[in-house]
């Protein structure tokens, strides 16, 4: 079995709720979907109370800090308990359950209550640059369309709550997973720095509608668009690959590099890249350096094991290179980054990465109640945290990220134009001839297999609908 570096991200957009250790604001919205005990506030409380204590007890069991980073878990577990018994409702248990979860301040380590039948869907998308958040993305025909929201608005708030970097996962994954909503209110700034306040609607696709979405997708997509890489040779002397994940093969990383060996520099671009395979990235690092190097320490809770990523010999790239970075890098690809950086291999360029290199693993439960052939069954997950990693100079990532050399980020105008600033930067380091606009057609910052595809699937599916 492979071992994943991983970061949970959602697509959707964000709301903060103050503080992670607060009480999470969760409000009552219409559900979507149907939840064994819905109607029974006894039987909601004692299947709540046993999936808070089989949380409890795999994160006793599973969680990489034996101190649980001060948190007293034996305490909060009291409190969540009584809090369980004086609830009625599944969406307050849930929350309840969900806050015990985050009192440990850990991207990796999170609750995902029952599924619900249908999937939220906002109608945009965010990416933080610098501390701004920017939307990047509005689909085509959407209430967000409709109501005025475009691609290079500044989101100042949601719902009357600021947003941050460090609090971007936490939001994420109240909006998308634990409290999907009906509509929400957000606050943006348009390029004039004129602010306005729009109230959204979400819309709520079920299985069929994804599928049929994500089929039609599969089919728009030009071949090309398809590969988990996409290089584009800027001149005899300088190529540039954009790796979209590093949950890829080896001969994928062999395949990459062949289009890059007879260059004299690299630009690699990572951003987006929310990371994959351990075994990937030291493979991957190996074609960089003539000797073994040190990555990093995989510290769990029984042991530290070294990682070390093994010379490729005759096949290292010897050229000079660029990796570039951004807030939705993560994982791996920071990794990645950090090493390049700490061996001073290669110039780092971009906005600071998400700081979530947390190695998890994702824990399924079922809980049944009933007599045979009438039982209530309740699936849902938790992902617990189990191992810390530390760089050869003993840093540590979580939580703050690689800093590029070189900070530099694509202005919100850029999503508008589709241009794309940081690359033709990179280019111009090389002695290349290239300026933003040319750089954005390449959809290296926005890949238009991501995007245009999906909304011309979901434009189709519309129609059929009608």
């Amino acid at each position: 079995m492979k071992t994943k570096i991983t970061i949970v991200l959602f697509a959707g957009v964000l709301l903060l709720v103050g503080s992670i250790h607060a009480q999470l604001v969760v409000t009552q919205t219409t559900r979507f979907g149907v939840v064994a005990g819905e109607s029974n506030p006894k039987k909601n409380r004692s299947q709540g109370l046993d999936m808070l204590k089989d949380i409890k007890n795999e994160i006793k069991e599973f969680y990489f800090d034996k101190n649980f980073k001060g948190v007293d878990l034996n305490a909060e577990y009291e409190a969540a308990k009584k809090r369980i018994e004086d609830s009625e409702h599944n969406w307050q248990i849930f929350s309840i359950i969900a806050e015990f979860v985050l009192k440990l301040d850990d991207s990796h380590t999170n609750f995902y209550p029952p599924n619900y039948a249908k999937r939220v869907d906002y109608g945009f998308r965010i990416q933080m640059i610098g501390q701004t958040a920017v939307v990047t993305y509005v689909r085509p025909t959407s209430d967000a369309e409709t109501k005025g929201l475009k691609a290079g608005d500044v989101l100042l708030s949601i719902d009357g709550y600021q947003l941050n970097r460090n609090n971007l996962w936490v939001v994420n994954y109240i909006i998308g997973v634990l409290d999907p909503r009906e509509m929400l209110t957000v606050t943006v700034a348009d390029g004039e720095d004129k602010q306005k306040e729009l109230k959204v609607e979400s819309r709520f696709l079920d299985i069929k509608e994804r599928q049929k979405m994500s089929k039609k997708s599969r089919k728009l997509v030009p071949k090309d668009d398809r590969k988990v890489f996409k290089c584009h040779e800027v001149n005899s002397d300088t190529i540039i690959c954009r790796l979209e994940t590093f949950v890829v093969s080896r001969s994928t990383i062999d395949k990459l590099m062949s289009e890059v060996k007879d260059h004299k520099n690299f630009i690699l671009d990572l951003r987006g890249n929310g990371g994959g395979y351990v075994d990937t990235n030291s493979y991957f690092l190996g074609y960089f350096f003539e000797d073994t190097i040190h990555v990093n320490d995989f510290v769990s809770r029984k042991k530290k094991e070294v990682m070390k990523a093994e010379s490729k010999g005759s096949k290292v790239f010897k050229g000079d290179m660029i990796v570039l970075v951004d807030s939705r890098s993560a994982s791996a690809s920071e990794i990645f980054s950090r090493v390049m950086q700490i061996e001073k291999r290669a110039i780092v360029i971009g906005d600071q990465t998400a700081g979530a290199v947390m190695t998890s693993i994702s824990r399924p439960m079922i809980r049944s109640k009933g007599l045979d052939a009438f039982e209530s069954v309740v699936v849902y997950n938790l992902s617990v945290t189990v191992g810390d990693v530390v760089m050869s100079d003993g840093g540590r990532l979580e939580k703050s990220g690689v800093i590029p050399d070189i900070m530099i980020g694509p202005a919100p105008q850029s999503f508008v134009e589709i241009s794309d600033p940081v690359l033709a930067y990179a280019v111009q380091r090389f002695g290349g001839d290239m300026d933003q606009h040319q750089a954005g057609a390449l959809r290296f910052l926005i890949p238009k297999a991501i995007e245009d595809y999906e909304m011309e699937a979901d434009d189709q599916l519309d129609e059929e609908e009608n």
